[in-house]
């Protein structure tokens, strides 16, 4: 499937995929957080074809409550979920969810997606892992991930 799937109003991008290749184990969870609907479901079924298990949030206050909820304080660090978040987020940015999950969990990994590629986007960031700028790559995102992950 070569096929780039493309949202316009977003300005997200997603490169071709092909669906021969060899991705890691679907065992791993990616939360994804992202208010905007189309974004979150398009990113979360191209995620999920690259084999990582998908939880799509539309808040950070969703966020949080999740993390509450499943008892991410108690997991060992390499069965930790690799957090995907848009820096605007609904109730507060994604910068303050990202803060607040370190609070939780500082082993958590975090990518910020952003449309911005500014310095004072990184003051306060030393609570994110890696940053990506839109339009993001599946590719380059999935290298982001892998990165990121034991």
């Amino acid at each position: 499937m070569n096929t780039p799937v493309a949202i316009s109003s977003s300005t997200l991008t997603f490169g071709a995929f092909e669906s021969s290749q060899t991705y890691r184990s679907p065992s791993k969870e990616i939360i994804l957080v992202d208010s905007f609907r189309i974004t979150k479901d398009i990113m979360g079924r191209l995620l999920s074809m690259m084999g990582y298990k998908v939880t799509c949030i539309s808040s950070g206050e969703d966020l949080l409550e999740y993390f509450v909820d499943n008892h991410f304080d108690l997991i060992a660090e390499d069965n930790l979920p690799v957090v995907v978040l848009e820096s605007w987020l609904v109730q507060f940015s994604g910068l303050e969810a990202a803060q607040q999950i370190k609070q939780i969990h500082p082993s958590m990994k975090i990518i910020m997606l952003t449309c911005f590629n500014n310095q004072e986007l990184l003051e306060g960031s030393e609570v994110i892992d890696m940053f990506l700028v839109k339009p993001v790559q599946s590719v380059e995102l999935d290298s982001a991930i892998r990165q990121l992950i034991p």
